[in-house]
C-alpha cells in the first residue's frame, strides 16, 4: 500500500456506482493482494441513500469461508466494515436492502477515506450553512415588517434542511436506532406538506382566490398524519409509502396552482421555480429506487485482481 496507494486510492473500487435496486439481496467478490510484509487496514465503504436489512462479509480461507462482519441496524445508510488484508485474500460482501439509491461502494485506505470525509463534510457545511443563513435573513424580513410570508417560508424551508440531514445521516449519527430517528421521516415530509400550505397560501393570497385548496390541502395532511401514526402503532410500510404520497400530493396541488397564477403574481412565478427544483430532485432519487432492477435477485461482480504496492 504505502504512499502510492494513499495517492490512487485503488482505482478499481474508488467510487463505482452499481445499479439501484427494491428489495434485491447484492454480492461483490474483491480479490486483493498486499506486497508488503505489514498487514494493511482496509475500509470497505457503503455511500448511499438506503436502508439496508443485513449485510455480511466472508474471507476465503485455504478451504472453507469464514464469516468475519455482520451488518443489521436497518435504519444507518452509510458505514464502513474495517478489514485486515495480510498477503492475499478474496472477500464476498452480501448486501440486502429494502431499498437503496445512488448506490456506490468503495474499498480504501482509512487515511484517504478520512481525506474524502472531510472534503464531504466540508460540501455540506456550505449548504447548511447557505441555507440557514435564508433563513434568518427571512427570519430578519419577518420582524422587519410582519408579513408572515417570510416566517412560513422558514417553516417549509426548515422541513427541508431536516429532510436533507436525514438522507445525510446525520439524525442516525446524533440520535442512533431510536424512535425518534425511525420517525424522522414522517416529521419532515408532514414539516414540507404543512409549511407549503401555509407558504402558498399566503404568497398567492389562496384565502381570497381559492379558499378550496385551504380544504383539500388540510384534509389531506389530516390523512397523511393518520396514516403516519397508524403506522408506528401497528406497523405496516404501505401506510407509510401511502402517507409520503399524499404529501406529495399536497405540494403537487400547490405547485399546480402556482403556475395558473404565474402570469399574474410574481410570488407564483418563484414558487414554481423553487417547486419545479423540489420535484425534479425527488423524481431523480425516488424513480430509481421503484423502477429499478427488481427481476434480479443475484449480482456476481468481481473486481480487477490488483496488486497494491
Amino acid at each position: 500500500l504505502g504512499d502510492v496507494y494513499k495517492r490512487q486510492e485503488f482505482i478499481p473500487y474508488k467510487d463505482v456506482y452499481f445499479p439501484n435496486a427494491f428489495q434485491q439481496k447484492l454480492w461483490f467478490r474483491v480479490d486483493i493482494q498486499n506486497e508488503s510484509t505489514t498487514p494493511q487496514e482496509l475500509l470497505f465503504n457503503i455511500r448511499s441513500y438506503a436502508f439496508i436489512k443485513e449485510m455480511k462479509i466472508y474471507q476465503r480461507t485455504d478451504s472453507d469461508f469464514e464469516h468475519i462482519f455482520t451488518h443489521d441496524v436497518r435504519v444507518k445508510r452509510k458505514f464502513s466494515a474495517p478489514l485486515k488484508l495480510s498477503k492475499e485474500s478474496s472477500y464476498y460482501f452480501e448486501v440486502q436492502f429494502v431499498w437503496v439509491s445512488l448506490f456506490k461502494i468503495q474499498l480504501i485506505s482509512p487515511e484517504v477515506n478520512q481525506e474524502n470525509l472531510l472534503t464531504n463534510n466540508s460540501w455540506q457545511g456550505v449548504y447548511y450553512g447557505f441555507s440557514f443563513l435564508v433563513i434568518f435573513l427571512n427570519i430578519f424580513f419577518f420582524f422587519s415588517n410582519r408579513n408572515l410570508f417570510f416566517l412560513y417560508y422558514c417553516f417549509f424551508q426548515l422541513g427541508i434542511i431536516m429532510s436533507i440531514a436525514y438522507l445525510d445521516n446525520y439524525i442516525f449519527n446524533f440520535f442512533g436506532d431510536t424512535q425518534f430517528t425511525r420517525s424522522f421521516g414522517a416529521i419532515y415530509n408532514l414539516m414540507i406538506s404543512f409549511g407549503g400550505i401555509l407558504f402558498v397560501d399566503h404568497a398567492l393570497k389562496l384565502r381570497k382566490h381559492f379558499p378550496l385548496f385551504i380544504k383539500i390541502g388540510y384534509v389531506l395532511l389530516f390523512i397523511s398524519a393518520l396514516l403516519f401514526s397508524k403506522h408506528f402503532i401497528i406497523g405496516g410500510a404501505n401506510m407509510f409509502g401511502t402517507a409520503t404520497m399524499i404529501n406529495l400530493l399536497i405540494l403537487l396541488f400547490g405547485y399546480l396552482i402556482a403556475i395558473y397564477y404565474s402570469k399574474r403574481m410574481p410570488y407564483a412565478r418563484f414558487i414554481v421555480a423553487g417547486f419545479t427544483v423540489l420535484f425534479v430532485a425527488h423524481i431523480l432519487y425516488s424513480l430509481p429506487v421503484l423502477y429499478g432492477y427488481k427481476a434480479v435477485s443475484y449480482t456476481h461482480l468481481r473486481a480487477h485482481e490488483t496488486s497494491l504496492h
